[in-house]
């Protein structure tokens, strides 16, 4: 499946959290409760879904801040 590939989910992740940055930024900017909430809403979300999905595909761990070509565990090599 396509979350079993770490690097395309730090690009979502990534997206995720630009995309919340700016939705912040721009409550920000216009003075939105709503937006600023949204924003805040959104980048939790991409931190949920880092936890959730940014694992080894072999040993299943959470890679952390890792981003080598190998699992920091169990040093399978990254696709």
């Amino acid at each position: 499946m396509w979350y079993e590939s770490p690097r395309t989910v730090r690009k979502v992740v990534a997206g995720i959290a630009v995309t919340g940055c700016m939705i912040l930024l721009l409550g920000m900017w216009r003075n939105r409760a709503l937006l600023i909430g949204l924003g805040f809403v959104v980048l939790c979300g991409g931190s949920i879904f880092n936890l959730l999905f940014y694992r080894c595909p072999y040993c299943e761990r959470h890679l952390g801040r890792s981003n080598g070509e190998y699992c920091p565990y169990c040093g399978s090599k990254m696709e």
